[in-house]
C-alpha cells in the first residue's frame, strides 16, 4: 500500500503508467521518462514489449512499417543466403499489402531491435526533409510550377519507401564479403513487383543521396591530410567511385548525417579511410540499379534493340504492378509524367538512363503528385528539363595541377606527423593539429623551392619554344 507522503503517480497501478509510457512518440523521451521517475523504470521493467512495440506503432505508418521490419530482418541474414534473402522478400511483399501481417514481427523483436527500427525512421524523416527542401524549388523552377513544400501524405509515403527500399536494396545486395548477384527470384520480388515509376522513384532517391555524398567526399577528399597521402583521387564521377559507392551503404543514419551538414569536421568524421573496404564492383549501388532493376523490365527480345517496343505501344495496365498502392496507379501523377516523357523509348530504356534522365532525377520528377497532369504540357517541360542540368556536377572544380599540389603538400604534412585540414592553394595551418612552428616552416620553404622549380622549368620551355618558333621563321 502506497504511504502517505507517496505521490498520486506512484500510486497508479504499473499497467496504467505504461500506458501513459506508449503515447511518448518517441524512445528519446522515453529515456527520459525513465531516468526522471523509479515508477517509470518499474513500469518499463514490467511492460518490456507493450510499451516498446506500442512507441514503435505510433511512431511508424502502418503502410511504411512492413518496409523497417524488413529493414532490421536483412541485418540478421547472411546476404549469401539466398534462401532467406527470398523469404524476407516474400513476407515483405505479403505485408506490403497487408500490413496487419507486420505486427507479429513486432512481439518476437528484442528492445534494441526496436530502437533500430525507430533510428531508421527518424533518418528518414530527416533525409525525407532534407530532399524536399532542397528538390520542390527545382521542381518548381524546371516544371513551372508551385507545388508547395507541405508535401501530402502520399508524397510522403513514396520518398519513405523509397528510402527504405535503398536501404534494404544495399543490406541485401551490397553487403558481405565477395561477389553477390541479386537472382532472377530476387528481381522479381524486390523490382518486378512494383511498376517501372515506382522504381524510378527509388532511382530518383538514389540519385539525391549520391550527389549529397559526392559533395561530402571531395569536400574531404579535397583537403583531408589522410586521404591527401594515401592518395585518394576526389572529383570523380560518383557512379564509377568506389569511394563514394560504398559510403552510400553506410546505412540509413549515416546518410542523414552527411546529407544535413555541411561542417567540415562532421563531414570528416563520417567519411574516413578505415569505413572503406573496397566491396566488389558489382555490390555499388549503381550497378546494383543498373543490372537489377533495368533487367527486370528487359524481355529476351529486348536485347535487339532497333526491334523493340516503344513505351506508346504499351497499355498503361500492362505495366502497373500488384504492389504500386493507390497512389501510384495508372491515373497518378508520377506514372502520368513518367509514361509521357518515355514516349519515344523502349521500356527497358525509360528506367535507371542516366544518359537522359539525369537531369530529371534532380527534382525526383515521379516523387510528386501533379494535378491533372497535361500530357502535352509534360512532354514539353521534360524534354527542356532533360537538357538542363540545375546542379553543378562538383561544387568546387580543381585543375590536376591543383590537385597534384594538394596532394603532394598534404603527404609532406603526413610525413612530419600532422593531421587534419589542408585548405586548397594557400599556406595555411590553422586547421592542422601535431606539427611545431619550426616544422611548419621547413614545410613551406621546401613547397617554396618546388615552385621556383618548376617556374623555371616554365620559363625555360617557354623560352625554347619561342627560340624553336624563330628559327622556323
Amino acid at each position: 500500500m502506497a504511504t502517505a507522503g507517496s505521490s498520486p503517480l506512484q500510486r497508479l497501478p504499473l499497467h496504467l503508467v505504461a500506458g501513459i509510457l506508449v503515447h511518448l512518440g518517441s524512445f528519446q523521451h522515453l529515456g527520459c521518462a525513465i531516468l526522471s521517475h523509479r515508477v517509470f523504470l518499474l513500469a518499463f521493467k514490467d511492460n518490456v514489449r507493450s510499451i516498446t512495440s506500442g512507441i514503435i506503432t505510433a511512431q511508424i505508418p502502418p503502410e511504411i512499417l512492413p518496409f523497417a521490419i524488413a529493414l532490421l530482418e536483412s541485418t540478421c541474414i547472411d546476404p549469401r543466403n539466398h534462401d532467406a534473402a527470398e523469404t524476407l522478400l516474400m513476407n515483405l511483399n505479403t505485408s506490403i499489402i497487408n500490413p496487419s501481417n507486420a505486427v507479429p514481427h513486432l512481439l518476437r523483436a528484442s528492445v534494441s531491435q526496436i530502437v533500430f527500427m525507430s533510428k531508421s525512421y527518424e533518418a528518414v524523416e530527416s533525409l525525407r526533409h532534407g530532399l524536399v527542401e532542397e528538390l520542390i524549388p527545382v521542381l518548381n523552377e524546371k516544371m513551372g510550377l508551385s507545388h508547395s513544400r507541405q508535401i501530402s501524405q502520399q508524397e510522403r509515403f513514396r520518398l519513405d519507401r523509397a528510402f527504405f527500399r535503398f536501404q534494404l536494396m544495399c543490406s541485401l545486395f551490397s553487403r558481405g564479403k565477395g561477389a553477390i548477384h541479386p537472382t532472377e527470384r530476387h528481381t522479381e520480388l524486390f523490382f518486378h513487383s512494383f511498376s517501372p515509376w515506382v522504381n524510378e522513384q527509388l532511382i530518383c532517391v538514389y540519385a539525391y543521396l549520391e550527389r549529397k555524398v559526392c559533395d561530402a567526399f571531395d569536400d574531404v577528399a579535397g583537403h583531408d591530410v589522410d586521404f591527401g597521402e594515401m592518395p585518394v583521387y576526389w572529383q570523380e564521377d560518383p557512379e564509377d567511385s568506389p569511394h563514394i559507392q560504398e559510403f552510400l551503404c553506410q546505412g540509413l543514419p549515416y546518410l542523414s548525417t552527411i546529407c544535413s551538414t555541411k561542417n567540415y569536421d562532421v563531414r570528416a568524421s563520417l567519411i574516413t579511410l578505415e569505413r572503406f573496404c573496397a566491396m566488389n564492383w558489382d555490390k555499388h549501388p549503381t550497378n546494383v540499379l543498373f543490372n537489377a532493376a533495368l533487367l527486370a523490365e528487359m524481355e529476351e527480345d529486348d536485347l535487339e534493340v532497333d526491334d523493340a517496343p516503344l513505351l506508346e505501344d504499351y497499355e498503361l495496365a500492362e505495366l502497373a504492378r500488384p504492389l504500386d498502392g493507390e497512389q501510384d496507379s495508372i491515373d497518378s501523377g508520377p506514372c502520368s509524367i513518367w509514361f509521357n516523357t518515355h514516349l519515344e523509348n523502349a521500356l527497358f530504356s525509360s528506367i535507371y538512363n542516366r544518359g537522359i534522365d539525369k537531369h530529371l532525377w534532380e527534382f525526383g520528377y515521379v516523387l510528386w503528385d501533379y494535378n491533372d497532369p497535361n500530357r502535352t504540357e509534360i512532354v514539353s517541360r521534360g524534354d527542356a528539363a532533360r537538357t538542363w542540368p540545375y546542379f553543378p556536377e562538383h561544387l568546387e572544380v580543381w585543375t590536376k595541377e591543383e590537385m597534384d599540389r594538394s596532394m603532394d603538400e598534404r603527404a609532406a604534412i603526413y610525413g612530419a606527423n600532422g593531421k587534419g585540414y589542408w585548405p586548397r592553394g594557400r599556406y595555411d595551418f590553422s586547421g592542422i593539429r601535431g606539427l611545431t612552428e619550426e616544422t611548419k616552416q621547413r614545410l613551406i620553404d621546401g613547397w617554396r623551392q618546388r615552385d621556383e622549380s618548376k617556374n623555371r622549368l616554365k620559363r625555360k620551355a617557354a623560352a625554347d619554344d619561342k627560340e624553336d618558333e624563330q628559327n622556323r621563321v
